[in-house]
């Protein structure tokens, strides 16, 4: 629903990251959505991932209309969905802990779970990071090619 921007002395890096279960990239901004998209890629009941994937629009109590967007939405494979936002606990202000909390009774409304994940552990990012980057198919695991529409598969590399 949005796009990332990048621009020179940006203070988050955005970036796309490989998913082995969409077959695609997946758009992160700070490297603590990149850490988070990662553990989702690797959970054997998430069958879909989606970045940004949606956006709230509400009203506060004073009448001010507000708008959000989660960070990612997970797909599992029986069905139900995941919707994540993350944010440090530290920078968490006021302001994005209402949002958070709408999104989180919007969540419940239809069924869906919502997590607000902070930094993960560290150790275990690193021991999921390094198989990470062997789950791309050009990292020597041989699939059928793909055609791109104007040739055969066996000529389109």
């Amino acid at each position: 629903m949005r796009v990332f921007a990048s621009y020179r002395r940006q203070r988050n890096l955005p970036g796309l990251w490989w998913s082995a279960t969409t077959g695609q990239h997946i758009g992160y901004e700070p490297w603590l959505e990149r850490d988070h998209v990662m553990l989702l890629d690797f959970d054997p009941a998430v069958v879909g991932i989606s970045s940004q994937p949606f956006w709230l629009f509400w009203s506060a109590a004073n009448g001010r209309p507000l708008s959000h967007a989660p960070d990612y939405f997970a797909r599992r494979e029986n069905g139900t969905g995941v919707v994540v936002d993350c944010r440090p606990a530290e920078r968490r202000r006021p302001r994005d802990v209402a949002k958070f909390e709408a999104t989180g009774a919007a969540c419940a409304e239809v069924g869906w779970e919502f997590r607000l994940l902070g930094a993960p552990d560290a150790v275990v990012v690193r021991n999921v990071r390094w198989p990470a980057g062997y789950r791309h198919p050009g990292t020597g695991r041989r699939r059928p090619p793909r055609s791109c529409g104007r040739c055969s598969p066996n000529r389109c590399r």
